[in-house]
């Protein structure tokens, strides 16, 4: 049985897929993997492996997904030292992206997803290896996201580290 790697994400348009990788060039010490800019996004929920007929039903989830568009800010640089990866991501997480996740999660667990138990926080990775964390402070202007879609995404993990494949857009109602 063949199964797909998957999540449901934002996608950035071009604009902000590049000033995301400014500001990881910015805040990076010279040894950090930045993580290309056509490959950055923010992971709404993970699901992992699925075969068709998982995939199938999360599709049809995401066919009920009512919301509506929405703009965030990104506005703050955070580090987590364990895994060592660099990221931004936005003081007040704007509720219809909170609404779009618990949408998304509760109807993955109709689905039979196992869902991370770790409160939703929202982010963007800029950089993977990041051995001793940022070297400048964030980016003096924040980045303004305006979402309008959602996407299921498949991943590939290769030697020279993951791809990504964009599977299938939603679009949400412009308020």
């Amino acid at each position: 049985m063949l199964t797909q790697r998957l999540f449901f994400a934002l996608w950035p348009d071009e604009s902000v897929r590049e000033r995301l990788h400014a500001a990881a060039c910015e805040l990076l010490p010279p040894d950090a993997r930045v993580v290309a800019a056509d490959a950055a996004h923010l992971t709404l929920l993970f699901i992992g492996s699925a075969d068709a007929a998982r995939r199938a039903c999360l599709e049809q989830v995401a066919d009920g997904i009512k919301g509506s568009g929405f703009t965030f800010t990104l506005d703050q640089a955070g580090f987590w030292r364990k895994p060592q990866i660099l990221w931004l991501g936005c003081g007040a997480q704007p509720a219809p992206l909170l609404d779009l996740v618990q949408g998304l999660t509760a109807g993955a667990e109709q689905c039979g997803v196992k869902i991370e138990t770790r409160p939703y926080q929202a982010h963007v990775t800029l950089a993977r290896k990041v051995r001793n964390g940022p070297i400048a402070v964030l980016p003096t202007e924040p980045i303004v996201w305006p979402v309008e879609k959602f996407c299921l995404v498949e991943s590939h993990t290769e030697t020279d580290g993951v791809r990504y494949r964009t599977l299938r857009f939603w679009s949400l109602k412009i308020s």
